[in-house]
């Protein structure tokens, strides 16, 4: 993104679709709505405006509009899917930096940070990393603590509680 993403100016504060439009799923909309509402409460407790709390404000809208961007980039850029040129170019495209960081540290350690108050968890990176194929090169050692039949133990009372779910449901 650019660094000219400002939805406070002056008077004027842009909350959701009129702040910016990052993609067409719903609920990304409407997690912005809400956290520009509360970052809006954090930064005008008296009632009072301040260059400062602008300046706060639109710098953590934008780390979280490039945060939720890199996200949805990620589904495109990591597709298998077929050989037409839209998904070719998804493949080759170029990435933001923030993401490429994101990719190498998976890629070389399994692991995945979760900055500031980043909506999508680390499980939910790494769902979709592993889901479109790319396989950390290392993990951490402490996997290796789990002996195979606390690993069993632990899949089977997974199964387990699926199981009871889905026969309430």
């Amino acid at each position: 993104m650019s660094k000219t993403l400002k939805p406070w100016h002056k008077n004027v504060i842009a909350i959701g679709l009129a702040s910016g439009f990052v993609e067409p799923m719903e609920s990304t909309s409407l997690h912005m709505v809400q956290s520009s509402l509360l970052r809006l409460l954090k930064f005008m407790p008296n009632g009072q405006i301040t260059q400062a709390s602008q300046d706060m404000f639109n710098q953590l809208a934008e780390v979280e509009a490039e945060r939720i961007r890199d996200f949805i980039v990620l589904h495109y850029y990591l597709n298998q899917r077929g050989a037409s040129k839209f998904w070719q170019h998804m493949r080759t495209m170029p990435i933001p930096e923030s993401l490429q960081q994101k990719l190498d540290l998976f890629r070389q350690t399994g692991q995945v940070i979760r900055q500031q108050d980043e909506l999508f968890a680390e499980s939910s990176w790494q769902q979709v990393m592993l889901g479109q194929g790319l396989m950390p090169q290392s993990y951490h050692l402490l996997a290796e603590q789990i002996s195979q039949q606390q690993l069993d133990d632990f899949f089977a009372s997974f199964k387990a509680v699926i199981s009871n779910t889905l026969r309430q449901s």
